[in-house]
């Protein structure tokens, strides 16, 4: 059985693919309401406390929390739970370099860890069409099934740390797409450019971008996860003052997203 652990957006998108893919899968998140909810949606079990678990009978754990601090918590639990039985233990969380470069270090040897970050969102990962950045000592067949169910496309690092590297340098260039079109918006508003067509005019030109294209759909979740990403580069590239570039970018976004910027200019 394969646990996801974390039944946020992604996560919880991702236990139902791989469900839908054949696999057995139950859920583990500490928060009753989203375990009734996808425990509605999926039909499998889902737990609010690791003392529920049937532990004999997981064989595979993706771990898709929020911060690296739930998956340090998560870390420190699962050997308890575990012991040292073989078992493949996928990280798609994304957390900092260098704490990413030391997951297999502190685990069982006998662990197929396997560093995951994804990128693509709520819907890919119920499409299962996520692209996977990935670092792992060791894989078996069960650990390919799991990275084709859930993925387009796959980028294999040879060191660890470096998987986690590419996905925080992607996310920061989305972040800075998307500040990038919310602010030529805003001047475009300025001279009473329409937004609806600068948007598509930039679009379908050179200054096009997956994120400026999906600007006014992107959830507070999505812009605050973009944010936090940004902030974890920046601890490995503190010379690049990523975050103080990106200072008040949210706010930028969030006037363009309700039609509104400076002075009250309709979009």
């Amino acid at each position: 059985m394969i646990l996801v652990i974390g039944l946020g957006g992604i996560g919880g998108n991702m236990a139902l693919r791989l469900i839908e893919e054949g696999m057995a899968v139950a859920g583990l998140d500490r928060d009753s309401e989203r375990t009734r909810a996808w425990e509605a949606e999926s039909g499998r079990l889902a737990f609010t406390g690791a003392e529920e678990v049937p532990w004999n009978d997981v064989s595979q754990v993706v771990i898709a929390v929020r911060t690296e601090g739930q998956m340090n918590d998560v870390l420190a639990e699962l050997p308890h739970r575990l012991g040292d039985r073989p078992t493949g233990v996928a990280v798609v969380s994304t957390i900092s370099v260098g704490r990413a470069a030391c997951l297999q270090e502190e685990l069982p040897a006998s662990w197929r860890v396997m560093e995951a970050p994804v990128s693509g969102g709520e819907a890919a990962a119920r499409r299962g069409s996520l692209t996977m950045f990935t670092h792992a000592s060791q894989r078996t067949v069960e650990d390919d099934q799991l990275v084709a169910a859930l993925s387009d496309n796959e980028y294999q690092f040879d060191e660890p740390g470096q998987a986690t590297f590419v996905k925080l340098l992607n996310n920061t260039v989305a972040a800075y797409n998307a500040r990038g079109t919310a602010l030529a918006m805003a001047i475009g508003a300025s001279a009473n450019v329409s937004g609806d067509v600068l948007l598509d005019a930039i679009g379908n030109s050179s200054g096009a971008s997956f994120a400026g294209a999906h600007l006014l759909q992107l959830s507070d979740n999505q812009l605050e996860l973009l944010h936090k990403d940004v902030a974890l580069l920046g601890l490995e590239s503190a010379s690049l003052a990523l975050v103080d570039l990106l200072d008040g970018w949210r706010a930028d976004l969030a006037r363009v997203r309700s039609g509104r910027v400076a002075g009250d200019a309709a979009l």
